[in-house]
């Protein structure tokens, strides 16, 4: 998650920057407090998916997460073409994952411990 949070206060300084906006003038855009954005900047707390929404669309933000690119698509319901259904969201997706879809192990390698965990995003 950390990952996450660090991903969206590097593209939210990004837009303020790049659109000469100060933090005042975007938390304001955001329909946010001045705290909680600048919580959202320095990676303490992460925005809900309604209001990264909102971001994303409004600054056009491409999160960075390991060597993956979010942009706008992933974060929004779209529908497909030829079908009814509606694209999963990454962060309908992400809201879904329950303990069963969770694989953690632990193994002890020498004098340490690997730990890995396995994601199953049901589609």
């Amino acid at each position: 998650m950390k990952d996450v949070k660090n991903a969206v206060g590097d593209e939210l300084r990004r837009a303020i920057r790049d659109r000469g906006l100060t933090v005042d003038a975007a938390a304001k855009q955001l329909g946010v407090s001045r705290q909680a954005f600048h919580s959202y900047l320095n990676g303490s707390s992460l925005m809900r998916p309604a209001r990264l929404d909102r971001a994303v669309e409004m600054w056009d933000l491409h999160l960075k997460i390991d060597k993956t690119i979010f942009g706008k698509l992933a974060f929004q319901k779209v529908k497909a073409k030829g079908f009814s259904a509606i694209q999963m969201s990454l962060w309908d997706a992400l809201d879904s994952i329950t303990q069963d879809d969770l694989k953690i192990t632990v193994r002890r390698v020498g004098s340490s411990l690997r730990v890995a965990v396995h994601i199953q995003i049901p589609a």
